[in-house]
């Protein structure tokens, strides 16, 4: 009652410690649940599981300690020192450990099983001088593993992960980043993506050996940088109940909700699909398969081309097409690709949408231009039939791989 009264408790912080707080009063609705995640870089470089008293997380081999070959290696270059987990942003899950790590935990579990947590994002400005200057933020939410066939044990050590907000966030997240300055402040949910394939914790040295965490992001950011939309994206450090759980991209899921924020309108005004004609993310295949059933006809037949370009952005399709092409993705499109239609406009048409493409820039040799698995390629090779998507194909190519062009080489 007192603002100078002395505090009730004093708590001493001196490492890393996720602090959560609630105010009580006989008579009186209990406050909001707030969390502070207090992490002490020089302490995360010597992790190693104290206290955890033997837990593990259902894999043998390492656990929770840092990699010795990171923090120790012989070259000043290359070893990992205090500032380096300060030159991105942090996001820091807070749960209960089993709740993650435990019996039944969301580890363990695999998708669809979603826990409440506390979310923070700090040191938004990456600043390793003052991570605290600029404010991040901090609000409920749920967690869920997310990843198809990579949450099969154990392909990869790391699994994706989805974050869910109990309120939609309004916060700049991908402020600072390739095409970020464009993106939404809104978002009902993101992904913090572990990724399968080509990076460092996969056990097959063919992938390990080509780990690049540019990848995923870089397709998005040339589909953004000809027209988009793609999810923006950005690396952060993830903690996990104040464990350092590694480097992660973190971004955008291209659902109703990202639609409805880049195209306009509301998230009940889109259907969207996923990988394959049946994988509904949000509405219904209605549309989609009315959209796929039109393009079996003769293409070559002006009329049946034109009753599919009424329901297709089709010089959005080959700018998407044209990207994934550039960039090899030797696992699409018969998988990881998102489209979206606004169905409660007259023009609305079907897009597409940069998804999971980890596969690319792996060799020169990589050549899809001639796949028709499914998506966008699918459409494509029905059709090539019509002289009049030939001729703005090539013009598409004109526009982007020549005179300085989204697609043309920066010398």
């Amino acid at each position: 009652e007192n603002p100078t009264s002395p505090p009730l408790a004093t708590v001493l912080i001196r490492s890393t410690t996720c602090l959560r707080v609630i105010g009580t009063k006989p008579g009186f609705e209990p406050t909001n649940v707030d969390t502070h995640t207090y992490i002490f870089p020089a302490h995360v470089l010597q992790q190693d599981g104290a206290g955890l008293g033997g837990r593990n997380w259902g894999h043998s081999g390492r656990e929770w300690d840092m990699d010795p070959e990171v923090v120790n290696h012989a070259s000043l270059e290359s070893r990992a020192v205090a500032d380096d987990l300060m030159e991105i942003p942090t996001i820091s899950l807070v749960l209960p450990f089993d709740d993650f790590f435990g019996v039944g935990g969301i580890y363990i579990s695999g998708e669809s099983v979603e826990k409440n947590c506390s979310i923070e994002y700090l040191n938004p400005d990456q600043s390793p001088a003052n991570p605290n200057a600029a404010k991040g933020f901090q609000v409920e939410g749920t967690v869920q593993i997310v990843g198809g066939s990579s949450t099969g044990r154990w392909k990869s050590n790391k699994l994706s992960m989805r974050l869910k907000f109990d309120s939609d966030l309004r916060y700049p997240v991908f402020n600072g980043t390739i095409h970020g300055d464009d993106a939404t402040r809104r978002f009902d949910t993101l992904v913090i993506d572990a990724r399968l394939n080509n990076v460092w914790t996969h056990p097959s040295s063919g992938q390990n050996i080509l780990a690049q965490y540019t990848r995923d992001q870089f397709p998005a950011n040339l589909q953004n940088a000809i027209g988009g939309p793609a999810p923006h994206g950005r690396p952060v450090h993830v903690y996990i109940s104040g464990i350092y759980w590694g480097v992660f991209p973190m971004h955008e899921r291209p659902d109703d909700n990202f639609n409805a924020e880049y195209q306009g309108g509301d998230n009940d005004d889109y259907d969207v699909m996923k990988h394959r004609d049946s994988t509904v993310v949000h509405g219904s295949a209605t549309n989609w398969n009315r959209l796929t059933n039109l393009s079996s006809q003769d293409m070559s037949d002006q009329s049946n081309y034109d009753e599919v370009i009424r329901r297709l952005d089709v010089k959005q399709m080959i700018d998407y097409l044209l990207v994934n092409f550039y960039c090899g993705n030797t696992d699409w499109s018969h998988q990881n690709w998102y489209a979206s239609f606004n169905k409660v406009i007259p023009d609305g048409r079907w897009r597409f949408h940069s998804w999971d493409p980890e596969h690319v820039l792996k060799g020169t040799g990589d050549n899809v231009t001639g796949d028709s698995r499914g998506g966008a390629t699918r459409l494509h090779s029905r059709l090539k039939a019509n002289p009049e998507y030939r001729l703005l194909f090539a013009d598409r190519i004109q526009k982007h791989f020549f005179n300085d062009g989204g697609l043309t080489p920066v010398v």
